[in-house]
């Protein structure tokens, strides 16, 4: 039950991050901020 609760919410906030990261790269590239390459790190 712990595996599955915990597959469904690791599924759930990492799409939910990545739909974030998106939308704060639309918006940074509508400004003129032209990303190209972004690097994502993880302390752990």
């Amino acid at each position: 039950m712990v595996l599955l609760l915990f597959g469904i919410l690791n599924s759930v906030l990492t799409s939910l991050c990545r739909i974030a990261l998106h939308k704060l790269l639309r918006h940074l590239r509508a400004k003129g901020y032209n990303l190209k390459h972004v690097t994502i790190r993880e302390n752990g």
